[in-house]
């Protein structure tokens, strides 16, 4: 029997469930999805930059503001949301920030007033955020073992692929019809976020801790105690994989006892 590598406080309840490898699979491509397609408004700017300067009526200066005000958003947003990550409503901040980041980009289409477009850009900074503080937290909880070096990296190259991704919708939806690319934008989040909306509470909570051995595609828990200690303090899943070895050993043996038994 394998030593745990944390001892669990006899007060302390922690819920053992059984997780599917798929749908662990699905939330984190969806969220790289997401992840690509929330950094594709500023792909929008570059490739529609003159006419959006023009039908707002921004000076050169005024256009950098436009483009930069998000950084503050973020910044804001990262120390409002590194507090609420340690509260147990991750999938409900998440699906919230969804929504609202996907609704601001079809203000473009409602109104041209830059001070209530510039009050759009830092929202959208703010919200966005918090995908990329949660993601890493939810692959370092939720995510396949073997793969998490790889999941780590793949988040890493989202930003600048939604930017050329960003860059081809407004290029292709003419620039004259940038408010349109940004809808687009906003389509493709409540879309693809509607993946995250259906999925199991289960698979974003913060006070699951999972132990086990691998049966073909089911985890069976085989104990009460936790094992592994994520550094967020979530818990990790250590998966026990059963030998083939023991396993035909052991029907071996079976057989032999049925066949003295018989006799």
């Amino acid at each position: 029997m394998e030593t745990p590598l944390v001892d669990k406080p006899e007060e302390e309840k922690v819920e053992h469930v059984e997780l599917s490898r798929l749908m662990r699979l699905i939330i984190f491509v969806t969220f790289v999805a997401l992840s690509i397609v929330m950094s594709g408004d500023n792909g929008v700017l570059s490739s529609s930059s003159k006419m959006i300067k023009k039908d707002l009526g921004l000076s050169d200066s005024e256009y950098g503001l436009f483009g930069s005000i998000p950084s503050t958003g973020r910044i804001i947003g990262s120390l409002v949301f590194m507090g609420l990550l340690a509260t147990d409503n991750r999938k409900l901040l998440t699906v919230c920030c969804l929504a609202v980041n996907a609704s601001m980009f079809f203000v473009y289409l409602l109104t041209k007033n830059k001070f209530i477009l510039f009050g759009v850009r830092f929202t959208i900074g703010t919200v966005r955020i918090y995908p990329h503080i949660y993601i890493p937290v939810w692959v370092d909880q939720f995510g396949i073992k073997p793969l998490k070096t790889l999941m780590m990296t793949v988040i890493n190259i989202t930003s600048p692929l939604g930017q050329v991704v960003g860059y081809a919708i407004g290029t292709f939806n003419v620039p004259e019809k940038w408010p349109y690319s940004f809808a687009l934008v906003g389509c493709l989040i409540w879309g693809i976020g509607s993946i995250i909306i259906i999925s199991p509470s289960k698979y974003f909570s913060a006070r699951y801790s999972f132990i086990g051995y691998q049966d073909g595609e089911k985890l069976v828990p085989t104990s009460n105690e936790r094992t592994g200690n994520s550094i967020f303090a979530s818990g990790e899943i250590q998966v026990k994989k059963k030998s083939s070895r023991w396993f035909y050993v052991r029907n071996i043996k079976k057989r032999c006892f049925y066949i003295l038994f018989l006799y």
